[in-house]
């Protein structure tokens, strides 16, 4: 039905029955269906603007006209006509328009009331009255802009009226119910509102653009970036909606590529994780064998999910309701194959070729390939935990893994001299003949390719020939030293710099995890078994590596754990020696007082020149003698030891052999020990004569004297039997070195 009112305010109407703010919308359409009943005269503006503040609202001028609407439907209640008239001139108010306000009001009233539109008993709210509004002012809206005016429909712009209470509050978004041009164009009449109405009056004018659509793994959806404007007027920017409700078709391809083949999608479904994990193993191939077309691109897994997945499916909720149901029929419907995935040159990369996992004297350290040339990770990156640190050797590593090994030895064999490549040969048959025949092992990777050069090829490679400083980074093994518990300590291409700055970490951490069931002390005699030369155990990170030894603990041995073997084995030594001297406890007292013999030979020596092994304040006789005496004497002890007991022998590791060695070697201790007395007294003797020599000539060493240390007996150490030689024990060469600084 048509209602005989302007359009404007028929709209307003309707939209307000239909927002439940009908009431409000009668009084606010009838105000503007006249003219301003408020009045300005210039010769009393200011007691006007004054009188007009009681009906003033900073957030709507509509609000305004409702307080006044309210305000004189409260007077008219108890006054007469003169006294309204009189309260009109007082308040600048038109008593003639309010009069018409009221008659206006009365006619929509009823035309209302014949459509049998429901008026509100509810006060409306803010929002339900102006959306009301807008629908009969959609093309009267405006946005602030940075030059403080207001940019509308069709680039309008526009300036809010001074006498609207809304133009100081610095409103985002205004509606206009009047736009007055003068010098500028004004508008009156004006309420804040919000963009999100603009749009939702003016669904039918509106044009929406989408940019930018994309998988969000949060909400299981394609997404876009929605820009809707009216009329050139951007109402709404980069708002966030579901593509699949814009353009289904690309949404499916894109929950398919973003989804399900880069895997950036959420689901218990099991094909997604043997699909990720089947595509990660096949990827690691191709860092293993430094190519990138070994496995079928990612367009190959689309068109797998495309032939499968429904046209209508483009969101993840979607997506699990078909699974659920169509592997109920076909279990394995989305499980990609390896087969259907490997190119036939993928199957060159065998676990032979590139092993997971390096062994190495026992031990397995993991490794890992990745092929981004200048990434310092590029290559094959071995990790070894701190604890094994210094048991490894630089050398085992240069072998790399058998896969990488003959591109290796190629880039060596062309770095050589021109005149050694012409003399091998083409390079390529070198090559091959080199890495055929090569087998890893400890030694250098070029000490090993020189003698296969020289067996079959007959061409003799030096040492220096080779160039290793020209290989590219990742013909190089990268060493990732991790801690205990997994950090990483340090990396680089350079195991002995990574041992050695790490070395006294490294014995502190193997020291921590040695296992308290297998170390001793207080032993003093062997009653612990055999001594295996290494053992393994479990720790939190793998399995630790050691080395038992014997440790001299002066009145006792211990049995410790050491990380290296050289250590081991010198550890091992002092402490074997120590325990032969505390099971043949009494033997060594005998032998300690024939060695006394010796001291008063050291005690007639009135001072001992300074030595570069003790400080020139302990050397002055008598008093240091004797203490210089009883370190001479234990040093002199252990020389009988190692003569007898020691020197020379395989190291013993079990209770038979300590037993068998003692028995058998014991008795021969005190003839070793006086030919050690004996030998001391000569080499005290010529001590003796090269501090007379140096007396009588004045402080200086001349040729005589050196002729003389040449001709004594003391380089001539005599023999102990025809298998054993006696040799100065520690302390013993101190005294040349302090010969040697005199002169």
């Amino acid at each position: 039905a048509r209602l005989p009112l302007h359009p404007r305010v028929g709209t307003i109407l309707l939209g307000a029955a239909q927002e439940g703010c009908l009431r409000e919308a009668l009084v606010v359409a009838s105000y503007l269906s006249i003219d301003d009943p408020r009045e300005r005269p210039l010769a009393a503006r200011e007691a006007a603007t004054a009188a007009h503040a009681l009906f003033r609202h900073e957030r709507s001028d509509f609000l305004g006209s409702l307080a006044l609407w309210a305000f004189y439907q409260e007077q008219k209640k108890t006054a007469s006509t003169r006294a309204l008239r009189r309260l009109c001139r007082e308040r600048y108010l038109s008593y003639t328009r309010m009069s018409e306000w009221l008659d206006v009001h009365r006619q929509l009233c009823a035309i209302a009331g014949e459509m049998g539109l429901p008026v509100n008993e509810q006060p409306a709210a803010y929002s339900q009255l102006h959306r009301a509004l807008l629908t009969g002012y959609l093309t009267r809206v405006g946005v602030r802009t940075e030059q403080n005016d207001y940019l509308g429909p069709r680039r309008m712009r526009f300036l809010i009226s001074p006498a609207s209470g809304v133009g100081r509050s610095g409103a985002r978004w205004v509606m206009a119910a009047e736009l007055l041009e003068t010098s500028r164009l004004y508008a009156a009449e004006v309420a804040r509102i919000r963009p999100e109405w603009i749009e939702r009056a003016a669904q039918h004018l509106v044009k929406r653009h989408h940019r930018e659509p994309h998988w969000e793994p949060n909400s299981q959806k394609v997404m876009a970036y929605e820009h809707v404007t009216f009329y050139g007027l951007t109402i709404v920017a980069n708002r966030r909606t579901d593509y699949g409700r814009i353009d289904p078709g690309v949404a499916r391809e894109l929950f398919i590529r973003e989804a399900l083949v880069a895997r950036r999608y959420h689901t218990k479904g099991a094909f997604f994780s043997h699909n990720q994990a089947l595509l990660e193993e096949l990827r690691r191939l191709e860092h293993k064998a430094r190519r990138l077309d070994l496995v079928e691109e990612e367009e190959f897994v689309f068109r797998f999910y495309d032939k499968r997945i429904p046209a209508d499916i483009c969101t993840g909720p979607a997506f699990e309701r078909w699974r659920d149901e169509a592997e109920k029929q076909h279990p394995e419907l989305l499980f990609l194959t390896r087969e259907s995935l490997l190119r036939p040159a993928a199957h060159e990369v065998t676990e032979e070729a590139f092993p997971d996992v390096l062994e190495l004297n026992g031990q397995r350290f993991p490794l890992q390939y990745h092929f981004q040339p200048g990434n310092p990770d590029d290559g094959i990156t071995v990790t070894i935990p701190i604890a094994s640190l210094r048991q490894q050797i630089p050398e085992s590593f240069e072998w790399l893994v058998p896969g990488r090994l003959a591109e290796k030895i190629c880039f060596l064999i062309r770095a050589l001299p021109k005149d050694l490549r012409r003399a091998l040969g083409p390079v390529s048959n070198a090559c091959k003949i080199s890495a055929a025949r090569l087998v890893p092992q400890s030694q250098p990777l070029t000490q090993a390719l020189t003698r296969v050069i020289r067996e079959h090829i007959g061409v003799d490679v030096p040492a220096e020939a080779w160039n290793d400083e020209r290989l590219p980074e990742h013909l190089l093994m990268n060493f990732r030293i991790v801690d205990i518990d997994g950090s990483l300590l340090d990396s680089g291409r350079n195991l002995p710099r990574l041992q050695q700055k790490l070395s006294g970490y490294a014995r502190m951490q193997f020291g921590s995890l040695t296992c308290p069931e297998f170390e001793r002390t207080g032993i003093t005699r062997w009653d612990f078994g055999d001594l295996p030369e290494q053992i393994e155990w479990g720790h939190g990170t793998g399995v630790c590596r050691g080395y038992p030894a014997l440790s001299d603990e002066r009145s006792s041995v211990a049995i410790r754990i050491a990380d290296a073997r050289q250590e081991a084995d010198r550890t091992h030594r002092a402490g074997l020696r120590r325990l032969f001297m505390l099971e043949l406890a009494p033997a060594f007292r005998d032998l300690t007082r024939n060695l006394r013999g010796s001291r008063g030979v050291w005690l007639n020596y009135p001072s001992v020149p300074p030595s570069p092994f003790r400080s020139t304040a302990s050397c002055r006789a008598p008093a240091v003698s004797q203490s210089l005496w009883g370190s001479l004497q234990e040093d002199l002890i252990g020389l009988v030891v190692d003569e007898v007991l020691l020197d020379r022998e395989p190291m013993i590791r079990t209770e038979l052999q300590f037993r068998q060695r003692k028995e058998e070697r014991a008795p021969r201790l005190m003839a070793v020990a006086q030919e050690v007395n004996d030998l001391v007294g000569e080499i005290l003797q010529a001590y003796s004569d090269i501090l007379k020599a140096r007396a009588h000539s004045g402080g200086r060493c001349g040729g005589g004297l050196v002729r003389y240390q040449h001709s004594a007996r003391v380089p001539d150490l005599p023999r102990v039997s025809s298998r054993h030689r006696v040799k100065p024990a520690a302390a013993l060469p101190a005294i040349f070195e302090c010969a040697r600084h005199s002169c």
